[in-house]
């Protein structure tokens, strides 16, 4: 049991507490929402004090071309987990339709590679296992396989609302670890002025994914049961005076199997460098009673102006 938890865990797409920053790799229909060329790096090291727990790195760059009325852009994900390590590299593309004042429908695809390599995991080494199942685990494999997303946003300056799906080309293949599930997410942001130099940005996120219940079950025959998890997220930003931010988030899984909270902060540091850092702190025991020292999560953002022609603003105000 103690594998088939961890196991499947190892197959989510990256959950980032700034992710709201960047959305590009999970919604591509937010590339180039703004009159900039963006570059985000996230880094972000989860349970600290337990040896093996995922560790991200992603880069989002995008911006958008006037010529085209759309955006293009590029992603690229590292996740890795004890041994286990998954590489995403997209393509994305946005095409944005004006529909009112300040107001904009966003269609977006994005294309590229998913590299999954199981390189043996560590928790094999801390829990006593059928030698045969070890050696599976140890001898480590190895595959590529196309990847695609699609994604809409509307957007207006009080109010966003987005659908994406990820990982469409789950269904072309058979092998039940090396294939990403399907992901399904949806999320909503109001713009709350207070005043001319201060505003509130509630937002709310679902994700839902097709898990399976263990890396073994081709392999050793086991039976497999699909299942559809879910995760909430909940929470807001306070700008002041587009300098710096301060904001928090509840994160909960159905059913409520997981429950965190965050808090974050971020400042401008020039007119195109920001800086923002979360830390999360899960509520009870992290996994199988190892305690840990939360979650720490850093991103950098550098933009620069690129056009005067306004577009769809899906980033939050407080970046302008």
């Amino acid at each position: 049991m103690l594998i088939l938890s961890f196991s499947a865990q190892t197959q989510q797409d990256v959950q980032l507490s700034q992710q709201y920053l960047s959305r590009i790799n999970v919604n591509p229909a937010a590339t180039g929402t703004s009159n900039y060329a963006d570059a985000y790096l996230f880094a972000r090291q989860q349970w600290m004090g337990f040896e093996g727990a995922p560790s991200t790195q992603m880069l989002n760059a995008h911006g958008y071309v006037q010529d085209i009325r759309s955006g293009v852009g590029l992603s690229i994900v590292n996740d890795m987990i004890g041994r286990n390590r998954c590489l995403n590299m997209m393509f994305s593309y946005a095409y944005h339709i004006q529909t009112g004042e300040e107001r904009f429908f966003s269609l977006g695809l994005s294309a590229g590679l998913i590299h999954r390599r199981f390189g043996g995991n560590i928790i094999t080494e801390m829990i006593e296992i059928d030698p045969d199942i070890r050696e599976i685990l140890s001898n480590g494999q190895s595959v590529y396989r196309p990847d695609v997303n699609f994604g809409l946003i509307y957007s207006s300056p009080k109010f966003a609302f987005g659908l994406s799906a990820t990982h469409l080309t789950h269904y072309l293949f058979k092998e039940s670890w090396f294939r990403m599930p399907l992901h399904g997410y949806a999320f909503i942001e109001l713009g709350l002025d207070f005043s001319q130099t201060v505003r509130f940005t509630p937002r709310a996120q679902v994700m839902s994914a097709l898990a399976y219940g263990s890396v073994l079950g081709d392999t050793l025959k086991i039976p497999l049961m699909d299942k559809v998890d879910l995760l909430f997220d909940l929470g807001g930003t306070l700008s002041v005076q587009d300098k710096f931010w301060i904001g928090g988030a509840f994160r909960a899984g159905m059913p409520f199997s997981s429950v965190s909270v965050t808090a974050t902060v971020g400042v401008n540091l020039t007119p195109n460098l920001r800086i923002g850092y979360a830390y999360d702190h899960k509520l009870g025991n992290t996994f199988q009673n190892v305690k840990t020292y939360g979650s720490h999560e850093i991103v950098l953002n550098y933009r620069m102006k690129l056009t005067e022609v306004e577009v769809a603003e899906a980033t939050p105000r407080f970046f302008e």
